[in-house]
């Protein structure tokens, strides 16, 4: 994405209360690759962890409910690909590796098979 290009606004579906509007835009602005067309997905992932803030606050939390919302959140977040290793192809994960010790080093190969 073109860091000079601005980005579209995205605007939930669902009237959102103040807590839920401020992990709405958090979540669309700190994750790039989201997309106004992701609104529907990080609306309800928006609504889902006020639910989960508002239960751990009771003063006795139903732990069903407690599994219940975390499921819920890593579902959508692996959805929404927020986390790094959703974002992240394990099979060309090595290739991205700078200092990578297995990298194939063809300069080292040419001089062994000049050299044998």
């Amino acid at each position: 994405m073109d860091p000079n290009r601005r980005r579209l606004k995205a605007t939930p579906i669902h009237p959102l209360s103040t807590s839920q509007r401020r992990v709405f835009n958090e979540t669309y602005m700190r994750h790039s690759h989201l997309v106004p067309g992701d609104a529907v997905l990080i609306s309800t992932y928006a609504i889902v962890v006020s639910r989960l803030d508002a239960v751990r606050k009771a003063k006795s939390p139903k732990v069903s409910d407690l599994d219940k919302l975390s499921r819920l959140i890593v579902a959508l977040s692996r959805a929404l690909r927020l986390a790094p290793q959703s974002r992240t192809d394990p099979k060309t994960l090595s290739r991205r590796e700078v200092n990578n010790k297995y990298t194939w080093n063809h300069a080292e190969d040419d001089d062994e098979n000049e050299a044998g």
